[in-house]
């Protein structure tokens, strides 16, 4: 339930290639009653060139993260301070390009304000 003021991570899911444009909607859900801080997405494998990757709620397409490059390996960060609301919300994420290669693992820090 986390405690006031303590940041956590919570993983999210996995997008690989065979995702294609498609939005897919993430295993894990932002938690309620938290307020979300940042997105990271790990690039364990590198995405076809010219790749991006964008993050939404199912109603914004790129809610969490727009247009990250996600065609070279390593870590991004997306920084936000918004509040997740009243009920879990999905996670889902979207290829700009059809990829033959790619593996990104997706975390969210969210921390807990209320005393």
């Amino acid at each position: 339930a986390g405690a006031c003021g303590i940041e956590q991570i919570i993983y999210l899911g996995t997008i690989t290639h065979e995702a294609g444009t498609e939005s897919t909607k993430l295993e894990g859900a932002l938690p309620e009653g938290f307020k979300l801080t940042r997105i990271v997405i790990d690039v364990r494998e590198a995405f076809t060139a010219s790749t991006t990757l964008n993050l939404g709620d199912g109603t914004t397409a790129a809610k969490y993260a727009s247009a990250k490059n996600v065609a070279t390996a390593g870590v991004l960060y997306e920084d936000k301070f918004e509040d997740v609301g009243d009920k879990p919300v999905d996670v889902y994420a979207a290829l700009s390009a059809e990829a033959t290669d790619g593996s990104a693992d997706i975390y969210a820090y969210v921390a807990k304000l209320d005393v």
